[in-house]
């Protein structure tokens, strides 16, 4: 009887010493997945590696965040709507060879062009747009062209954020 309980728990220990070593196997093989090939190092070394990587990274995203916001200040100031209208600014001659034009950033600041063609010759004409106004008078074509540029947003969809 002795021998019989004997058996049983040397076979108990077997079982559970083969599920050990199947236990250990998984993670020798995980473990080398997480760490790679990099024999002679300690797990603390190839964690220090990581964790430097990582630095890396986090310097290199508030690089990009500062390019970012730089890039955002030097667009808004570019041309990005624009309006532009021809006519005929006197009755039958010009063929509708005059025009206005309005170049305006992202603040709606810029300038207004206005071309008028005719038999004497062309004049070209300019005038400062701030916050979507002039300070002189419009012409009825140069009011359509600065609402057609401040309409026709075609600026970036982007918020700048703090």
């Amino acid at each position: 009887m002795e021998t019989n309980i004997l058996f049983i728990i040397i076979a108990i220990l077997s079982i559970f010493i083969i599920s050990l070593q199947i236990q250990v196997l998984f993670l020798r093989r995980r473990i080398r997945d997480l760490f790679g090939k990099e024999k002679g190092k300690d797990i603390e070394q190839v964690l220090n590696d990581y964790v430097k990587g990582v630095s890396h990274y986090f310097e290199d995203v508030e690089e990009l965040k500062k390019f970012s916001q730089k890039l955002f200040h030097l667009v808004s100031k570019s041309i990005q709507k624009i309006g532009f209208i021809r006519f005929n600014p006197f009755d039958d001659v010009g063929g509708d060879q005059s025009f206005s034009i309005a170049l305006l950033d992202l603040n709606n600041d810029g300038i207004l062009i206005s071309s008028l063609f005719g038999r004497d010759g062309t004049r070209v004409y300019s005038k400062p747009i701030t916050s979507g106004k002039s300070k002189y008078f419009l012409s009825h074509e140069e009011e359509k062209a600065l609402e057609e540029a401040i309409k026709n947003n075609r600026s970036l969809d982007v918020s700048q954020k703090k």
